[in-house]
């Protein structure tokens, strides 16, 4: 369907689109609108209904292209041309037109902030799959406060980096405070002590040689981004979103769960570092809690937050082999994190360096690799008094690409859905966003959500 809006498109035009894919024809955007189209698929042959959805870019000639190749057996989704992420007015008219923006416009860092203005203004939801550290700080900042007021949601870092282990800490937590259905649990009087998470590849395709291979080009490009942003310093901070106003609550944060990038072991099993950075989930982790505090009155009482990549177990011939390189990758990690503090200077003289030689934001490895992948990221809560709680997030798929993709349009029909209970408005995480409840997104064949 292609959109023949004319003047009836100003920001003060009710919404006519659930679901609006900004960015389509880039690589994960065109992922992310094969999914919609399965799913619609899926949705219709079932005798269910399905949100509209459209594709939206600057380049209406390749969006038409794109929806003539995706997977038929329903309506094509709309088609809305002439959107510049430069161009305030047309992300503007955009936003009025939509419930729900996903932003596949990567690297983030220069053009995520008008996006999310524009969803702000309109009172429209987003979420996109940005993961530097300062932009997210930087959104915080500028629109937690507006995104409240206007009761939308903001949701950053909506990838495979950051959304299994928020969604999957917060049921393990659930479970371990007895929460019931509906409720939070974690922030409401009954704090959580500890929580660990593991994160286990059951499969990984035969073509994987490189880290281009397993690590998505726009997550290297977005590591690159923060060596030249003047707030990369919060790199490495566990308590980098919290509140800009809960100084205490930061404070707290780095003592009881202080970032430590080195390989450890957990009921028997080496956890490595998770790649390609260590730094992204503690903090978003945080901030669910933090959140979840506030709504409840509650003060909030940190966790300690400990997590890796599972590499199997730790009297294993083959599991020694690997510790040597988990301590390099270890150290590497912590040596990206002090580069932030370099100067300003010296840090974008590297980053042109070393842009040089990466694959280009919006470009992806062959067809082989997208897919043969099963993986699953487990959560393990303890509380004060030693009641346990458990949940994992499994999927299949490319996590950087094919998963990541999966995982966002899942968000995106969740944020969708017309009678969610539990809305929290304002800059939130997306297992806020996701509810408390199990949401019917994350049972699909390629995702699902299990509860201890």
């Amino acid at each position: 369907m292609v959109d023949d809006a004319g003047d009836d498109t100003g920001p003060d035009r009710a919404p006519d689109v659930d679901v609006v894919l900004l960015g389509a024809t880039g690589f994960t955007g065109r992922l992310a609108a094969q999914r919609l189209a399965v799913l619609q698929q899926r949705a219709l042959a079932g005798g269910d209904p399905f949100p509209v959805w459209a594709v939206a870019g600057r380049d209406r000639g390749r969006l038409e292209q794109l929806v003539a190749s995706l997977p038929g057996g329903g309506p094509p989704p709309v088609v809305i041309g002439d959107v510049d992420v430069h161009d305030d007015a047309s992300l503007g008219r955009l936003a009025a037109r939509s419930r729900v923006l996903l932003n596949a416009v990567g690297p983030y860092t220069a053009t995520a902030q008008a996006v999310v203005g524009a969803c702000v203004a309109a009172g429209t939801h987003c979420a996109d799959l940005s993961g530097e550290l300062p932009l997210l700080r930087r959104v915080v900042g500028a629109f937690h406060d507006a995104a409240r007021a206007a009761g939308c949601q903001v949701v950053q870092l909506a990838g495979w980096e950051a959304l299994p282990p928020d969604v999957a800490g917060l049921h393990a937590c659930r479970a371990a405070v007895g929460a019931g259905p509906g409720e939070w649990g974690p922030g409401a009087g009954a704090p959580v002590d500890r929580l660990d998470l593991s994160v286990r590849f059951h499969a990984v395709p035969r073509g994987v040689r490189s880290l281009a291979d397993a690590v998505s080009a726009g997550t290297l490009a977005s590591v690159v981004e923060v060596l030249t942003d003047p707030g990369a310093g919060v790199v490495g901070d566990p308590a980098a979103l919290l509140p800009s106003d809960d100084a205490a609550g930061a404070a707290a944060v780095r003592r009881a769960s202080p970032l430590r990038v080195r390989p450890h072991t957990a009921a028997g099993r080496l956890l490595g570092p998770v790649v390609p950075v260590a730094f992204l989930d503690p903090p978003v982790l945080h901030r669910t809690a933090a959140l979840l505090a506030r709504e409840a009155g509650e003060p909030h009482r940190p966790a300690r937050v400990r997590e890796g990549i599972d590499s199997g177990a730790v009297l294993r011939p083959r599991t020694l082999l690997v510790w040597p390189g988990q301590v390099l990758l270890a150290a590497a990690q912590r040596g990206v994190a002090a580069l932030t503090r370099m100067p300003l200077g010296a840090r974008s003289r590297l980053a042109a360096v070393v842009r040089r030689r990466l694959p280009a934001a919006g470009t992806g490895p062959s067809a082989a690799v997208l897919h043969g992948w099963r993986w699953e990221v487990a959560a393990q809560a303890v509380t004060a008094d030693g009641r346990r709680g458990a949940a994992s997030l499994r999927g299949t798929g490319h996590p950087g690409y094919t998963a990541t993709a999966a995982l966002l349009v899942a968000l995106g029909l969740e944020m969708a859905e017309r009678q969610r209970a539990a809305v929290v408005p304002g800059v939130v995480t997306p297992a806020v966003a996701f509810g408390p409840g199990v949401s019917r997104h994350l049972s699909t064949p390629e995702l699902s959500l299990h509860l201890a």
